[in-house]
């Protein structure tokens, strides 16, 4: 990626996003990704099922967020457990009527059902799920900072 849309997509700010009525099946879970410096602002998923399965490139790719090409290089691939839902950097997150299943052979990467990290104003409400049964530890909500 060339320095200019480097910097312009550092610089970018998502705001008042909303998912609706979805229902999917995904060797990955949802990624709602914000920056200290740029964090997303009033994120909503209403009504939407996910279903996570176990992919071709899930054991030699997975245990990754992969920011590509949105972040600074350094931050394009790194290592981190797998949640139904991660939300990092956000100030204002809904999540409403969301429902979780996880698929019987995932390996213990994947871990809770909703995770977030310095966020802000957060909502659930009618979450129907668990953490990964295969994941010794897994939690049905994590919260950090």
């Amino acid at each position: 990626m060339d320095a200019h849309l480097e910097w312009f997509t550092a610089k970018m700010q998502y705001k008042n996003v909303q998912f609706n009525n979805i229902n999917a099946i995904g060797e990955q879970g949802i990624l709602v990704f914000g920056q200290k410096e740029s964090p997303m602002e009033n994120i909503r998923f209403n009504n939407v099922q996910l279903w996570m399965r176990k992919g071709k490139e899930t054991m030699g790719y997975g245990g990754n967020f992969d920011l590509r090409p949105a972040t600074p290089k350094a931050m394009q691939i790194f290592e981190h457990d797998i949640p139904g839902i991660y939300a990092g950097h956000v100030n204002g997150l809904t999540i409403r009527d969301f429902q979780l299943s996880w698929g019987n052979d995932l390996p213990s990467f994947f871990t809770h059902g909703i995770e977030c990290e310095h966020v802000t104003d957060l909502l659930i409400d009618n979450f129907v799920g668990t953490g990964n049964p295969n994941s010794p530890g897994s939690e049905n909500v994590k919260m950090v900072n």
